[in-house]
């Protein structure tokens, strides 16, 4: 075993032991220079007089920063191991023995949280009530994933999400009545699988992105304008940068205020790196949807901080349809529906050139099909009915791209200073830049082809409709596709220090944020389509009646035109300011406090789209304040303790939450609660309990979209379902109020031979009320008398008892309600090194027990439980780890439970369950001399048994909710520190 292995021994002799009274709570005089720490440590534990033990392997190549002055014990202990990725957390109850770890060795991957996680928080070390998962950068490096949303979506409370859908899809779910229409699958917000912005966000428990809270280094982003404010796209975040990431399952508004709903997700960058590192990457797709990166990062530490630098670029290949295995539009082979376009019935395109006549909307109309060729000498008599023609199907998706192709490049950097004592200011900065673009199909449409058009046979003008397939495939139509640029800058400034009174720490955070979103889309432009049609010169007008071989290269480029999508700027400001002490030392442990306020502006400004024309930006700018408090109160612990409840300690947190009145918008407060307990039987063993409050503002469309009147028709209920027309308003409701929850959640956490082993469960049961939801208006006149506000009548005729509807508010309301329970599970089992290596095995499982949703009252609920759009409803990942010497090997299962996708009607159709391997094999060179020396070489695969999507009943025949239409990846990393 290396002489390294171990530093426990001559650790454990040069400190002293102390009683932990005056070790802890005295200051003491401390002067450690920086250096390694495994010169650091003993040193810090002879001048502390406590002791401290580490493993060799946990503090090897760690540089711990200078220690000077005057401090306790805890708080020289924290600017010791700041930036170190290293914690000290005390073993015994009076304080003399500390033990320092690595973060993944206390939480690790699908691990609890223990004391040292501060998501959830704004105590130092709180005791946590409830579980948080910690992702370390190992396991990060080991996942062979290469952006933080397909790592994050790979942990078992995470639903489906945004990569999938776009933006608002997941949210729509929620607040839409119908995501299924007429048997096909249609996204909720109406668009392609991939959105405008090519954005990701995180859905925890299924309750969409705006239900998630997204942090960068505990402070809040922008949202991503183009998601209407809904949620933070992280996509653009550099793994290299990310020193760790934390995730609470469970609600924590009392804390942080809006949207922590589900959770939180908390990302934190490197910081007090030293050195420099260089990692290159390609992996090969089974879909063509390759990538390839590269990164850097350095930095260097001196006395009183340090600095760090990273870069990366990153290139993703588009999903190519034409690649994906099996089907596309037939699915009747596989028990599905075919869901190409049919001839005439439809007014689309079949395999042969169709026309309708008449032209115009006479009756009786008639289909006449043409014969394949380049119809350049076509006779009216080449022309044969539907009869004579048969079934006729074929929708071309060769050309599509179900992913964008995307170009990310990104810049992150931090720096911490101490400037005096325990006066320390940290600065972070982030840049990012992600251009995608994704080749779509030209949108077929009506054309109306003049009897002049040179090569109309027919006499007469007739009607089709032509989506340039044969174009397309021979390479002659110019490409249509759709690009977006999303731009995202921000950074911090944080200054700590310790008050010269009590044990009072006080931290002030500024931060600010920005992003921009671009796009555009090419298609076909309808006036230059109208004028090739009725062109009457042979050599230039357009031929509609053949299959594309004999079109003018020169009138196709004319026939596509730009349209810029509206522009989306989103901005965030926020200060917050705050304090942690203890209050008192009992005997059973010390009251321990943190109070704290908080200013907020969050900005979003959108630029409209009218025709091809960008037109008048709309801002929507609202001021946000808080004020918030947290207690930790120990009842039984340290000095008092009984057989069976060893220590048992309440946490109660209260924040108070003011938003300004804008425009017809009132000014709304809330205030949200949290309460826990946290109580530890026997050594090892603690039960966990939790109730708080949330809240989520609704967000700016739902508010503030234009509104507009309309003359539809709805059935009235009051005369008897008689359809009557009246106006209809659309569009954004000021009166909403907040959407509001209350959840419950209990568990605990089983330690046994010294951490080797450790598993916890845990419950929540969550109940989301006030949900925004626009009804369908014959649904909602059902409750008028619930909503009067909404409605107008006449005075009712004589002999009536109501009037004629005259006005119905059809507008966004605060109605729907959703409950969802479930259990997660993990289990963590690491072995100590010995002559076959060491063995760390993690596993995490999530089961959803409930989940439904009430649209209206005195409407039935829904059972979502299975429902495709909100995820499976068992979820596991398991991994084992093994590594000997320089070597390492990593192998993970992850399994998502069936789902059942709801069709028009009462039918269900069951989606199977998808269970995936992924693998990694890992050389660290670092021992060797010459060019390899400090290199380390990874080759592994997702997916690596390339498991095929479970069939889903559309177009694709694929479950893009869940399964990653990359399939297969293989890839090559090779790393190297200088």
């Amino acid at each position: 075993m290396p002489y390294y292995r171990y530093l426990t021994l001559p650790i454990a002799m040069a400190a002293v032991s102390l009683s932990a009274a005056p070790a802890v709570a005295q200051n003491r005089s401390f002067d450690i220079a920086a250096q390694s720490a495994t010169r650091s440590i003993p040193l810090f534990a002879r001048q502390a007089g406590i002791q401290l033990l580490a493993r060799g392997d946990v503090v090897q190549g760690k540089r711990t920063r200078a220690v000077r002055g005057i401090h306790s014990v805890d708080d020289a202990l924290r600017l010791l191991l700041r930036g170190t990725n290293l914690i000290a957390r005390r073993q015994d109850d009076d304080g003399a023995t500390y033990v320092i770890e690595a973060v993944s060795e206390h939480v690790g991957t699908g691990d609890d949280g223990g004391e040292i996680v501060v998501t959830g928080s704004n105590i130092r070390g709180a005791e946590p009530t409830a579980p948080v998962t910690v992702v370390t950068a190992k396991d990060i490096a080991r996942s062979g994933f290469t952006t933080p949303d397909q790592l994050i979506r790979s942990l078992t409370q995470v639903g489906t999400s945004s990569a999938a859908t776009g933006f608002g899809g997941v949210n729509a779910a929620l607040n839409t009545e119908a995501a299924f229409e007429g048997g096909a699958l249609t996204l909720p917000d109406g668009s392609l699988p991939n959105s405008v912005s090519a954005g990701s966000g995180i859905n925890l428990r299924g309750l969409g992105e705006g239900g998630t809270l997204v942090l960068l280094n505990g402070r809040r982003m922008a949202a991503a304008g183009a998601s209407g404010g809904q949620g933070v796209d992280i996509s653009t975040i550099p793994l290299n940068a990310i020193e760790r990431i934390e995730i609470l399952s469970n609600s924590a508004s009392a804390v942080y205020g809006a949207d922590a709903v589900a959770g939180v997700v908390n990302i934190i960058l490197k910081n007090g790196y030293r050195g420099f590192d260089m990692t290159v990457r390609y992996g090969l797709s089974q879909t063509s949807a390759d990538d390839a990166s590269i990164v850097a990062s350095g930095g260097f530490n001196w006395n009183s901080g340090s600095l760090m630098l990273s870069g990366s670029y990153r290139r993703d290949d588009p999903v190519l349809i034409a690649r994906l295995d099996g089907p596309i539009g037939d699915q009747r082979s596989r028990g599905g529906k075919d869901f190409r376009s049919q001839r005439c019935s439809l007014g689309e395109p079949g395999n042969l050139p169709v026309f309708i006549l008449p032209a115009n909307s006479g009756r009786p109309r008639t289909c006449v099909y043409g014969p394949a060729g380049p119809g350049t000498s076509l006779t009216a008599a080449d022309f044969i009915p539907a009869a004579q023609a048969g079934e006729v199907r074929y929708t071309d998706y060769r050309s599509v791209e179900l992913t964008p192709s995307s170009d990310n490049l990104a810049f992150s950097g931090t720096l911490s200073q101490t400037l005096v004592g325990s006066w320390t200011v940290d600065i972070s900065g982030l840049w990012s830049q992600r251009t995608s673009l994704a080749r779509i199909q030209p949108a077929s449409g009506s054309i109306l082809v003049p009897a002049t058009n040179p090569f109309n046979p027919l006499g007469r003008p007739a009607r089709t409709y032509y989506d340039f397939r044969g174009e397309i495939a021979l390479g002659t139509f110019p490409r249509t596709l759709q690009s977006s640029t999303f731009t995202s800058f921000g950074g911090s400034i944080g200054s700590r220090v310790k008050l010269p009174f009590g044990n009072w720490r006080a931290a002030v955070d500024a931060t600010f944020s920005r992003n921009i979103t671009r796009g555009y889309t090419t298609g076909l432009n309808a006036a230059a389509l109208v004028a090739a049609a009725a062109d009457t010169n042979r050599a230039t007008a357009l031929n509609l009646f053949g299959d594309g071989s004999a079109q003018n290269p020169e009138t196709l480029k004319k026939l596509v035109s730009r349209r810029d999508f509206p522009r989306w700027i989103s901005e965030d400001r926020q200060l917050v300011a705050r304090a942690d002490s203890t209050l008192l030392t009992l005997p059973t442990g010390e009251i321990r406090a943190a109070v704290g306020g908080e200013y907020r502006n969050p900005v979003i400004t959108r630029t409209l789209s009218t025709g091809v024309r960008l037109v008048a930006d709309g801002t929507y700018s609202r001021a946000q304040y808080a004020a918030f408090g947290e207690v930790q109160i120990p009842l039984i612990g340290k000095d008092v303790a009984f057989p069976g409840m060893r220590s048992l300690v309440v946490t109660l947190a209260g924040r108070e939450d003011w938003y300004d009145r804008i425009g017809t918008v009132d000014s709304v407060h809330a205030f949200t609660k949290r309460a826990g307990v946290g109580w530890e039987m026997v050594k090892g063993l603690t039960v966990r309990g939790q109730y708080s409050t949330a809240f989520r503002v609704p967000y700016n469309d739902q508010l503030f979209a234009p509104q507009t009147n309309s003359n539809n028709r709805v059935n009235d209920p009051k005369f008897g379902g008689q359809t009557v027309v009246t106006t209809f308003r659309t569009g954004g409701n000021p009166m909403l109020d907040n959407q509001t929850s209350k959840t419950w959640s209990g568990g605990g956490e089983l330690s046994l031979f010294n951490r080797i082993v450790t598993l916890s469960a845990d419950y929540y049961n969550i109940h989301y009320r006030n949900l925004v939801f626009r009804p369908s208006a014959d649904d909602f006149i059902q409750i008028e008398d619930l909503y009067p506000q909404y409605f107008r009548r006449a005075a009712p005729a004589a002999g009536q008892s109501a009037g004629v509807l005259e006005f119905l508010d059809n507008i966004p309301i605060n109605a729907a309600t959703f409950k969802s329970s479930g259990i997660d599970a993990r289990l963590n089992v690491r072995l100590p090194e010995n002559r076959l290596g060491s063995f760390n095995l993690n596993v995490q499982a999530s089961e959803v027990l409930t989940r439904k949703r009430r649209l209206l009252p005195r409407t039935e609920e829904t059972d979502l439980r299975r429902n495709l759009l909100f995820g499976s409803p068992f979820s596991l990942r398991g991994t084992l780890d093994w590594s000997k010497g320089a070597v390492g090997a990593i192998l993970a299962v992850n399994h998502k439970s069936g789902t059942d996708n709801p069709v028009f009607g009462a039918k269900v159709l069951t989606v199977g369950s998808i269970t995936t391997l992924d693998a990694q094999l890992r050389v660290k060179m670092g021992e060797r001399t010459g060019l390899m020396q400090g290199t380390t070489l990874s080759m592994g695969a997702t997916n690596l048994l390339g498991t095929r999507s479970p069939f889903l009943d559309s177009d694709y025949g694929i479950d893009f909710f869940r399964w990653d239409p990359r399939g297969r990846v293989v890839y090559l990393t090779i790393g190297k520190n200088f």
